[in-house]
């Protein structure tokens, strides 16, 4: 049987190899590009809430409870106008709720304005507070805990936010307590709660000095006399 000669010109055989080359190439860098992205879920744009009655401690100061409200067409009461969220609907509703939404105008440092920051993620775009921070390759997120408690207490300074009533400073206290006696008592028994049994104290101190002074501005009510009756 004749042998069959390869025919292939020799330019296209190495215009075929630098091209498969090249894909190879391009294929490498792009997993390399994501193995640096933050290995996070996506997750949609927000707002920031918060509510008068809930409280926690953090950073050695007492800061609200922030949850966050997405702003995602046809969620939580969130409208869409052209294609862009309109949110005016969703935060009527929850003023009506008693929270308070927080403006993203609220917050700007030397990078810009606002306190949502956008990750690029595999699969999209993961939506963070200014406070968190993501890492290239990791599922780790830190939040910076002194710098959001410091711009909590400038919001409440300005009046933006409502401090925390004596109401909500005593259920505080009652939950930093429950929480300091649970730890203190697996402490008996296993060393190991030490440092979360002295946290606990030290959140339970920070609570109850600033519940101590809230108190001393408090004026008692004076309440009615009640009608004198005769005893016999």
């Amino acid at each position: 049987m004749a042998r069959v000669r390869n025919t292939i010109p020799d330019q296209q055989v190495h215009s075929y190899e630098a091209a498969r080359g090249s894909r190879v190439a391009q294929t490498f860098a792009a997993r390399e590009a994501r193995r640096q992205l933050p290995r996070i879920s996506p997750s949609p744009d927000f707002l920031l809430q918060v509510h008068p009655h809930s409280w926690d401690v953090r950073a050695g100061q007492i800061v609200p409870v922030a949850r966050k409200l997405q702003v995602v067409p046809g969620v939580n009461n969130v409208d869409a106008r052209r294609g862009v969220p309109d949110v005016s609907r969703a935060v009527l509703s929850r003023n009506e709720r008693g929270w308070v939404v927080i403006s993203p105008e609220w917050y700007s440092d030397d990078d810009g304005e606002g306190y949502v920051v956008r990750h690029p993620v595999s699969g999209g775009v993961a939506h963070l507070t200014v406070f968190e921070k993501c890492y290239p390759g990791s599922m780790r997120i830190d939040n910076d805990d002194q710098a959001e408690a410091q711009w909590w207490a400038a919001l409440i300074k300005a009046g933006r936010i409502p401090g925390p009533s004596t109401a909500a400073l005593e259920e505080l206290r009652d939950k930093c307590q429950t929480a300091w006696i649970r730890a203190s008592n697996r402490r008996k028994t296993d060393e190991a709660w030490a440092s979360e049994a002295e946290a606990a104290q030290a959140r339970l101190d920070v609570v109850a000095a600033a519940l101590e002074a809230a108190t001393k501005k408090a004026t008692p009510s004076k309440g009615r006399r009640a009608a004198a009756r005769e005893v016999k």
